[in-house]
């Protein structure tokens, strides 16, 4: 194999791994913005959305029950399934309490920072 061939084999090499770590942080991101919303709209702090009727609290007392959980809706259409409610109501039950039931907007984030292992 020539210098050349080994050379532009690591950069594509080099590249794809760029590529995946930026979509990476970038998938992360928009979870943390996600759930982060959710959380001001759950806890009423200064967000105009409100949670619309089809998104119903959990009222079943179970292991994992929290008041503050959300029954998942399922959705036939990507469009639907990929909107924010359906998709972040699922992200929101996976959480596990003590990230829920953070007081403040600040001590939420950091607790779900580290929960995401964002802050090495």
């Amino acid at each position: 194999m020539s210098n050349v061939s080994i050379a532009l084999s690591e950069s594509w090499a080099y590249r794809y791994v760029l590529m995946t770590d930026c979509l990476t942080s970038l998938l992360l991101l928009y979870l943390l913005s996600r759930l982060t919303m959710m959380f001001k709209i759950v806890n009423d702090q200064n967000c105009p959305i409100q949670i619309p009727d089809y998104v119903q609290k959990k009222t079943r007392i179970t292991r994992s029950f929290h008041p503050k959980r959300f029954i998942n809706l399922g959705s036939k259409s990507n469009t639907y399934k990929y909107s924010f409610f359906i998709r972040t109501v699922k992200e929101w039950n996976g959480l596990p309490d003590e990230l829920i039931e953070q007081e403040t907007l600040k001590s939420f984030k950091s607790a779900l920072a580290d929960y995401l292992n964002l802050n090495h």
